[in-house]
């Protein structure tokens, strides 16, 4: 067996885990990245299909919020090119949200009564700067106290749906408009003409930049400890067997394997039990179409009154390299009506043929112009995400420097891209802190906290 020394090892190589190791490495932290695939970035990465680049989940990119930020903090490349503001189609026609009054605008698009209006933008007010809504009340529930018009409805569903990637009866109210809160202005989106493998690997070169390692089809088989304190872990490599290590490890593999890989014996039962509670994965359809030409106008489309797609994202048109010569992209987002649903031949092509009808109802002549390229279906241990929105683990484990890292440990009011980022960033920021107060610029003294 090799040995191998490193100040910090990542286990996994989304973006949870590149955050924190581009961070990490910038800062001077000797990290090493361990990813069990042959390429970095898990579901932020681009796979390659007959000439077209599709995404293995994440697509498009705010350019305006938390990870602009990111990549500003590490100094490394942002290749995305801004697409605007995402556009709602409502009662057949597109709609674009504006900068200011944006939301009371939506919904008068709807043919709801000023009356109705008013009165869920107040509740709305209220629920966001000075009164909660009850924690056990869903997003839907909360709704139908202020309103039964189905636009307006529709409208919360599409938002929802396209922010959080659960439905509206999925989510707790309070859940929904912390993230109102949280996210502010950051509307505005873009696409990478390299496909979304360009975010992790413009973060993967901070890390070898700064003496760092990455090392791809290295599976982690255990995280080694010594009591209650992290020590590194072992993995295969090219049949190999190497030792890594490290005074601290982050996990991006999501807060049960990383229970699973350090032993669950180390693991208080008050953990262990929150753990079984809240790891419930949710589940998500991504359709990779190849067309022609352009479907629609926009860039991007957010659907109301639709069965199960509810976002359509058409990146060749900003990004033409994402598709052969004379040939177009579009992917459709949809939330399956379980995840069971997708665990049979019979369900998933159920759920296809629902999606493919929410466009045809849209776009008569798609299905004639379409040709299906890749289906991805994110549920379990590759889900939408590891969590249900408010239900997610803490950062720090019970073991002394292992951290989780992505989407199974969201702040609250973070979703989606930018919840795994903030992850990272928090994680490296708890690093940088406990090494300056018990070791000085000597990386070795992080081993002194108690967690």
């Amino acid at each position: 067996m090799r040995n191998k020394k490193a100040d910090v090892l990542v286990i996994g190589s989304g973006m949870g885990g590149m955050s924190a190791a581009a961070l990490l490495a910038k800062d001077g932290f000797k990290v090493f990245v361990a990813e069990k695939s042959s390429r970095i970035g898990g579901r932020c990465s681009t796979l390659e299909y007959k000439g077209y680049k599709c995404t293995s989940g994440v697509l498009a990119v705010e350019t305006n919020g938390i990870v602009q930020e990111l990549f500003q903090q590490t100094g490394a490349e942002f290749k995305v090119l801004p697409a605007g503001a995402l556009q709602y189609m409502i009662n057949g026609k597109p709609f674009q949200v504006p900068q200011s009054g944006g939301m009371k605008a939506l919904l008068e698009v709807t043919g709801a009564g000023q009356d109705s209006i008013e009165k869920i933008m107040s509740a709305m007010s209220r629920a966001i700067n000075w009164k909660e809504p009850s924690p056990g009340i869903t997003l839907f529930d909360w709704i139908q106290q202020y309103t039964d018009h189905s636009g307006i409805i529709e409208v919360f569903q599409a938002l929802v749906k396209t922010a959080l990637m659960v439905k509206a009866d999925q989510v707790s109210a309070r859940y929904f408009f912390k993230y109102i809160q949280t996210v502010k202005g950051a509307n505005e989106f873009g696409y990478s003409s390299e496909g979304s493998a360009a975010l992790p690997q413009a973060l993967g070169q901070i890390v070898l930049r700064n003496g760092g390692e990455i090392w791809t089809d290295s599976k982690v088989t255990r995280i080694k400890t010594d009591e209650s304190v992290v020590q590194g872990a072992l993995l295969k490599h090219q049949d190999r067997e190497f030792q890594i290590e490290a005074q601290v490890v982050v996990s991006d593999t999501g807060p049960e394997k990383t229970v699973e890989l350090a032993g669950k014996q180390l693991f208080d039962r008050d953990y262990l039990q929150e753990l079984e509670a809240k790891m419930d994965p949710t589940a998500i359809l991504c359709l990779q179409i190849g067309l022609e030409e352009p479907l629609f106008e926009q860039n991007h489309l957010l659907l109301t009154n639709s069965k199960r797609v509810y976002a359509l994202y058409q990146p060749t048109k900003i990004c033409p390299d994402m598709a052969p010569e004379g040939k177009h992209l579009l992917i459709a987002n949809a939330i399956p009506d379980s995840a069971g649903a997708l665990s049979s031949e019979v369900g998933r092509q159920n759920e296809i043929d629902l999606c493919f009808a929410d466009i045809k109802r849209i776009f008569p002549e798609f299905e004639k112009r379409a040709t299906t390229l890749l289906t991805g279906l994110f549920r379990d241990y590759w889900p939408g995400m590891h969590s249900w929105p408010g239900k997610d683990m803490p950062l720090k484990t019970p073991i002394i420097n292992l951290y989780n890292v992505g989407d199974g440990v969201k702040q609250s009011g973070y979703s989606g891209l930018p919840a795994v980022v903030k992850s990272g960033m928090l994680v490296s920021q708890e690093i940088r802190q406990r090494m300056a107060v018990f070791g000085g610029t000597d990386h070795q003294g992080i081993v002194k906290s108690s967690g």
